[in-house]
């Protein structure tokens, strides 16, 4: 399977509950760095905590899908922001760690984001 983008975003936060909702989704795979956190940082942004927050409250599964290999890392951010995660190397482009996060989430794909 290929992934091929139908919308393309500058900033995580740009994605709202009325895209969402509009676009009749119900999860996020979400990337860690350079998405959520900096390039190997531990402090989460207030604008990102925040919006997280927000979509999680309006009912929206999120799960951090990265090719990281600082496991204890994403752990302790997943855990600080209260989301799922694909708990190893997630391996993009290819598919293992998104069909496993969307699994997590128990969110199929054609109501998922990425």
């Amino acid at each position: 399977m290929i992934v091929f983008p139908d919308f393309k975003v500058r900033r995580f936060t740009e994605i709202d509950q009325a895209f969402l909702q509009t676009h009749d989704l119900q999860g996020l795979l979400v990337d860690l760095d350079n998405t959520l956190v900096g390039w190997h940082a531990m402090d989460i942004p207030n604008d990102i905590a925040q919006h997280v927050a927000a979509l999680r409250r309006d009912g929206i599964q999120l799960c951090i899908t990265s090719n990281t290999y600082n496991f204890s890392r994403l752990r302790t951010l997943a855990d600080t922001l209260g989301v799922h995660f694909y708990d190893g190397n997630a391996g993009k482009p290819g598919t293992r760690g998104l069909l496993a996060g969307l699994s997590q989430m128990g969110v199929p794909p054609q109501r998922a984001a990425m």
